[in-house]
């Protein structure tokens, strides 16, 4: 019996399944894998792509099982496998004529992003904005654009303190301040990933914070408190004016505050 029957039978508790019912694919649910190991996801993704009883039967969703797993993994190599698993899946979606099930969204875009974020590679920063830079330009036959998770999670990378030396970390936090202008011009404009106004791009706290974060790093750096004020400053501004909705200093933000003084 293939893996993939394997697990069916035990995420849906053992219950017969007519062959001909098509029931979803187990991994659309959203506990499928959540507790297994990088490596397991992995694993189970080969089999599904080469397996003769599952050949035909992955999906972009399947490729984003294996990829949150290499995201959410403190490997050194993960975010270097999280990328090469995003790769073979615009080839796979190349090769397959445009299949729509097989068209990356920008939720795999997001995990490499993130999964770059977490490493301590020197090339981190570099990488993860040219994930970053390939939502940016986008696809002009579909709507995979960048969404504010995007943003923050480069934004993340940006404020890690990836490298030790002070002009490369000023220059991580100069680059997460641009991010930050970047994202509240997107959303005066009413800049939309998707095209609905549900999903307009915009900073919330959390990008702010990240900002903060990244020149706190800056320890070396004289301007480095004046800074800070100056981001949270702008968060204040941007909550006052209506722009920013609930965006609003927390206790993550003083306690940053704090630590540059």
């Amino acid at each position: 019996m293939p893996v993939v029957q394997k697990r069916r039978i035990s995420i849906l508790g053992g219950a017969d399944i007519a062959e001909n019912s098509a029931p979803e694919q187990e991994w659309h649910t959203p506990l499928f894998m959540a507790n297994e190991s990088p490596e397991s996801r992995d694993e189970w993704l080969e089999e599904l792509l080469t397996s003769e009883h599952t050949k035909g039967e992955a999906d972009a969703d399947a490729y984003l099982v294996a990829i949150e797993g290499w995201a959410k993994s403190r490997h050194k190599a993960a975010a270097r496998r999280a990328e090469d698993l995003l790769i073979r899946l615009e080839r796979h979606f190349d090769e397959s004529g445009g299949d729509a099930s097989l068209r990356p969204q920008v939720e795999h875009y997001n995990a490499v992003i993130g999964a770059w974020a977490n490493s301590q590679e020197d090339v981190s920063i570099v990488r993860a904005e040219r994930w970053l830079n390939k939502l940016r330009v986008g696809d002009s036959d579909t709507s995979l654009r960048p969404n504010t998770e995007s943003y923050n999670r480069f934004l993340d990378a940006c404020s890690k303190g990836h490298g030790k030396r002070n002009d490369v970390l000023k220059n991580n936090a100069i680059k997460a301040e641009q991010v930050l202008k970047e994202m509240m011009a997107l959303q005066e404009q009413g800049y939309s990933g998707d095209d609905t106004e549900a999903d307009t791009i915009s900073p919330n706290t959390e990008s702010f914070n990240y900002v903060i974060r990244a020149w706190t790093r800056c320890r070396q750096d004289i301007s480095m408190a004046e800074k800070v004020m100056e981001v949270l400053r702008a968060m204040e501004l941007y909550q006052r004016t209506g722009e920013g909705g609930v965006v609003k200093a927390n206790t993550i933000s003083c306690e940053r505050l704090f630590t540059s003084l």
